[in-house]
């Protein structure tokens, strides 16, 4: 099935990749052709069913069911006929939750809440029979504050996702990844992160990394990518691209001189590597923020 590209941006601050909507209230008609987009998308049937076709298989989603679509699945929608169809459409960036930040605890979770939507181009069904009444109101809550914008609605709703993320757990819908690695190794490569965030702007070899943690390059390696989902390279570029973020912001330097500061002397190298982890160019991102 071969789908169009949807290029509208989930939320006008490129900072927030995330948006809601409630689909089929007052007999909405629910009609998509199959598309495509770049980042997650999840689908919870709170009334009815919904058709929905994804990569050429046509599913029935009934009440309680969910859809885990993941980046770049050609997906279409629609309410079958006569029928009552209510759901909520949640589409974000996996950054929004697997943040830099997250310790190794957190981290375990987030990454089994992820692997729900398979790799790109994939999708995963979850029949969920139980229809819990709170997944209900976590995802009215963050509908509420989505659209309602009070000060801070950002940390209310990223509070919300990690509630919706242990409501899916603890209700069998997210299945958790087998530990498969010793705590005391996974502490290290906590260690290994920490380094990165203060060390960001220098030259940082894998081999220094491992080095740091006493673990050997090959099993370091090894680890760190089942630890964060990134080799150490993209999490490196990752990082630069969050500092540089948080120096745009102020609006107090220019691109070259940001570029140098987190650890890019060369300004094309740090366009190329920005457009790569982003999508956009750091001037476009500039011109984002004052207008969002």
């Amino acid at each position: 099935m071969e789908g169009q590209k949807e290029s509208a941006l989930l939320n006008k601050n490129p900072l927030f990749p995330f948006r809601i909507t409630w689909q089929g209230l007052e007999n909405q008609k629910i009609f998509s052709l199959p598309h495509w987009h770049e980042y997650m998308e999840l689908i919870y049937v709170t009334k009815g069913s919904i058709q929905i076709g994804v990569n050429g298989e046509e599913i029935l989603l009934n009440e309680g069911d969910i859809a885990f679509l993941g980046e770049h699945t050609v997906h279409s929608s629609y309410k079958p006929e006569g029928q009552l169809g209510i759901s909520f459409v949640l589409f974000f960036d996996s950054t929004l939750v697997s943040s830099i930040n997250s310790n190794v605890l957190e981290s375990k979770y987030i990454k089994s809440f992820l692997s729900a939507f398979g790799s790109k181009y994939n999708y995963h069904i979850i029949r969920n029979e139980n229809r819990n009444t709170e997944l209900y109101d976590i995802l009215s809550g963050i509908y509420r504050e989505f659209f309602g914008k009070q000060e801070a609605y950002e940390l209310v709703i990223k509070g919300y996702l990690y509630q919706m993320i242990a409501c899916l757990i603890r209700e069998n819908c997210i299945k958790m990844i087998p530990e498969e690695f010793k705590e005391e190794h996974i502490q290290q490569v906590e260690k290994s992160l920490k380094y990165i965030e203060e060390h960001y702007s220098g030259d940082i070899s894998l081999h220094k990394l491992a080095e740091e943690c006493n673990i050997s390059y090959h099993y370091f390696s090894k680890i760190f990518k089942k630890v964060t989902g990134k080799n150490y390279k993209e999490y490196i570029d990752f990082v630069r691209v969050n500092e540089a973020e948080k120096l745009m912001l102020e609006d107090n330097y220019s691109i070259s001189e940001i570029s140098y500061k987190v650890g890019i002397p060369d300004q094309s190298c740090f366009y190329r590597l920005y457009k790569r982890v982003r999508g956009c160019s750091p001037t476009e991102f500039k011109a984002k923020m004052k207008n969002a």
